[in-house]
């Protein structure tokens, strides 16, 4: 015990050295035993000061950068519970298949005291951006983050710290594409009465560059120089509107049109989402492609350079992040539109989609490749996201035409 207590004191007083924090040498001690000059002693410690530097940063990065603090596939179900909204009771005043639009807010047929419930897809998309911006960092406009590798190089550019941002951009492709449908169908009767100023105002907050921040690089064309708000600041401003048009859908104030075509009108957003994502996952990972005219294979749009392929982890994790978000999303849309998914008799369909979605959400492989589809040491990554994103694809084009007939 000694001896380790005596290694760490010689440590200790080596660490103190290299740094210059010795004490002065006492007064009547020889010139030739004192320590050197400011500029001599500046110079040695250089080296130490330099590494400690380094170390602080790349500690920062990892902390920062290194994992997902909120990626749990099971909060769907924390979040759902916590809404308290009764079971088989609609979001707010609206109308949905089995009430008229014109019904009055405040009772229904029998005249009895109409019972109203917050939306658990508003109350899914408030828990999404809460989980990006506030039970973690915003990734894409933080000043460490931007600032890449001493202003030299992206980490887009690397294999390294980027695949948080890139995860929480496809998050925010779906909360972008949904807060759309919320302001422009959901939250408005048969699209004729004006949207709620919440959902205007909430929507109109998502659509804040994600890199945005205090101050921003003058070569950064989407942002000014000094910003009046952060892409976090303006992110969290979202999560208070959908708070308070929620309330107002629990207190019969609000309203939520939960119809069969307005349901058909999210799913086909949402599978055009998918569809935008899956061409850019199939077009990179095909390094050759045949081509029946030559009749041979030629180069493709895409590589097969695996672990080498730098950039294929941004992609991958972007796809994944919007698996993500469907993940809640879709589960939060089956309970507002209950009633529809029953008297369409949707069960079997949407039980697919919600276990494809979840499939294609938990890929996450330590390193991401973008090798050949038949590859032994270096997989396509690439291709797995893709196949999966396309079977949930195909079961919201599924739905969407059953709701058609």
């Amino acid at each position: 015990m000694t001896a380790i207590i005596d290694a760490i004191m010689e440590f200790w007083d080596w660490l103190l050295r290299v740094l210059g924090l010795r004490r002065r040498a006492p007064l009547g001690v020889p010139p030739e035993t004192r320590p050197e000059g400011r500029a001599r002693g500046l110079a040695r410690r250089a080296p130490a000061l330099i590494l400690l530097g380094l170390v602080l940063w790349l500690g920062a990065l990892i902390w920062n950068f290194g994992w997902l603090r909120a990626g749990d596939l099971s909060y769907p179900q924390a979040v759902l519970a916590a809404t308290g909204a009764p079971a088989g009771v609609a979001p707010g005043a609206g109308t949905g298949d089995a009430a008229d639009a014109a019904e009055p807010a405040d009772a229904d047929a029998s005249g009895a005291a109409r019972v109203c419930a917050p939306s658990r897809a508003v109350a899914m998309q408030a828990a999404l951006i809460d989980m990006m911006v506030n039970q973690d960092v915003w990734a894409p406009a933080s000043p460490l983050y931007k600032a890449g590798v001493f202003w030299l190089i992206d980490w887009e550019d690397t294999p390294w710290f980027d695949n948080k941002a890139a995860f929480q951009l496809g998050v925010l492709d779906v909360l972008r594409a949904f807060a759309i449908e919320l302001r422009d169908s959901l939250g408005r009767v048969r699209g004729t009465s004006a949207p709620h100023q919440d959902l205007i105002g909430a929507q109109s907050r998502l659509q804040i560059s994600e890199r945005a921040w205090v101050l921003n690089s003058p070569l950064d064309r989407d942002n000014a120089l000094v910003a009046t708000t952060t892409a976090a600041g303006s992110y969290r401003g979202a999560i208070r509107s959908y708070l308070r048009y929620n309330q107002a859908l629990a207190d019969c104030a609000a309203v939520y049109d939960a119809r069969a075509d307005n349901l058909r009108v999210v799913i086909d957003r949402m599978s055009k989402l998918l569809g935008g994502i899956t061409d850019q996952l199939s077009k990179r990972s095909r390094g050759t492609v045949y081509d029946p005219r030559l009749d041979r294979f030629v180069p493709g749009p895409g590589n097969n350079r695996g672990w080498f392929d730098f950039r294929a982890d941004n992609l991958f994790h972007r796809a994944r992040g919007q698996m993500f978000a469907l993940h809640g999303l879709m589960q939060a849309l089956r309970e507002d539109f209950a009633q529809v998914v029953e008297r369409r008799d949707l069960v079997e369909l949407w039980d697919r989609l919600e276990a494809h979605v979840a499939e294609a959400a938990a890929l996450e492989p330590l390193i991401v490749s973008n090798g050949r589809s038949d590859g032994l040491m270096m997989p396509n990554h690439l291709a797995a996201m893709a196949e999966a994103i396309y079977r949930a694809r195909a079961n919201m084009v599924e739905l969407r035409d059953v709701i058609d007939r």
